[in-house]
């Protein structure tokens, strides 16, 4: 196993401007994590997709965000290449950033008016 690497990763992006900041960096206030199962079939990415939704919750729970890299993991090649470079013995699903980031404003709602109509019942 190669000795531990600082990863260049960006900011979390907290001004919902949809744009990452240009300056790089890794700290222990964040952290990468591989998602994998047992096997590459379609019940294990059931199964790999439920567990997100449970780390996710946990991560909020906890106060953290979160951002996925699934590209890495979308490509038959790639998926080899981290699944032999970091030695796992499962199939990797997906990879996550676990950190913490500034508080962010809540994102506008629309009232439940605007969005659903109800219609009077027809007898």
């Amino acid at each position: 196993m190669p000795p531990a690497m600082t990863i260049p990763l960006r900011n979390f992006d907290t001004t919902g401007a949809g744009q990452l900041p240009p300056e790089t960096h890794s700290s222990r206030q964040q952290t990468l994590a591989v998602l994998s199962t047992p096997a590459d079939e379609p019940r294990d990415w059931v199964a790999a997709g439920q567990a997100l939704y449970r780390v996710l919750l946990e991560l909020t729970d906890a106060g953290y965000v979160a951002s996925l890299f699934s590209q890495v993991c979308e490509l038959p090649h790639f998926r080899a290449q981290l699944r032999e470079r970091l030695h796992l013995m499962a199939a990797p699903q997906i990879v996550l950033r676990a950190g913490v980031a500034a508080p962010t404003a809540p994102t506008p709602r629309r009232k439940l008016s605007d969005v659903i109509t109800t219609r009077p019942n027809d007898r």
